[in-house]
């Protein structure tokens, strides 16, 4: 087995220390070596839901959102994507881009799964149930991103575009890059039809022997596989620069921890979702 997809497959195994804080009863999850270096960030979890479509004036969601935003520090604006399963990621660095929703949940930019920025008085935000949400940051150039990582956007490499956006936009060195994977679909959650399993085996052939798709126990007949998006996200991280000893990773599955995540899978139409957002530290200094 090839170094890279040897230290991918201990990566996407791990359970890396992931922490708890509450507010108002309710739990929010963040990388502690991650707040350590100056991201401030939190993970809600299933105690909110941060569905927004046909919530925007719910009293609840605004408690939720305030929930999650009372962890960052103060801020002038708050961003988030459309998220489209994409693989685009977009700098945001300026004030009054993209539509205002009503009340107090920021602007959504439209056509993108995933922001950037070097602004320390922004808030980053993306929604995820089942899809990878994963945060990037480089202290050395004091930058972020905040990127979702559904399927489709896992198959075509958006790690490798927030990795590429912080490079291009801000000259960032991947080598002073710290990557942090959320919760989402675990590699014994995720069944997938014939043409999907085929497309990531296509795509990324040295995870061959790592078990990147494998029958689904049971189902074979059926045409049914499992895919490991972890180990894609990881892979694709390493593959661009990101050292090992820099990627953190929660290793716990949405659909298998109905206690602590809500899941489009597992819960059908009554999903909820959870978000991530993501502020860098005002005090930070170049």
């Amino acid at each position: 087995m090839k170094e890279l997809t040897r230290q991918a497959l201990e990566i996407s195994r791990r359970q890396d220390k992931f922490a708890l804080r509450r507010v108002e009863g309710k739990r929010f999850f963040f990388f502690p070596r991650l707040r350590s270096l100056g991201l401030y960030h939190a993970f809600s979890s299933i105690d909110s839901n941060l569905l927004l479509k046909d919530r925007l004036d719910s009293p609840e969601l605004a408690a939720d959102w305030a929930g999650l935003l009372s962890l960052m520090p103060s801020h002038s604006a708050v961003y988030y994507p459309s998220q489209e399963h994409t693989n685009l990621v977009l700098p945001v660095d300026e004030e009054g881009l993209g539509e205002q929703n009503e009340g107090a949940l920021g602007r959504k930019l439209p056509g993108i799964d995933g922001l950037c920025s070097s602004r320390k008085d922004f808030v980053l935000c993306s929604c995820f149930g089942d899809c990878a949400p994963i945060l990037l940051f480089d202290p050395v150039n004091e930058v972020q991103a905040n990127v979702h990582s559904g399927w489709r956007g896992t198959l075509h490499r958006i790690a490798e575009e927030g990795v590429e956006s912080l490079r291009k936009t801000y000259r960032s060195d991947p080598q002073d890059i710290f990557a942090a994977v959320g919760p989402f679909i675990g590699r014994d959650d995720f069944e997938v039809s014939e043409d999907v399993a085929e497309a990531f085996a296509k795509a990324f052939p040295e995870l061959e022997e790592a078990e990147l798709v494998r029958p689904f126990p049971g189902k074979e007949t059926e045409g049914k596989f499992l895919v490991d998006l972890g180990l894609v996200i990881v892979a694709t991280l390493l593959q661009n620069g990101v050292p090992a000893e820099q990627i953190l990773f929660c290793g716990r599955s949405t659909v298998s921890n109905p206690g602590d995540f809500h899941s489009f899978r597992r819960d059908k139409e009554a999903f909820g979702l959870m978000m991530v957002a993501s502020q860098m530290d005002p005090q930070l200094n170049r």
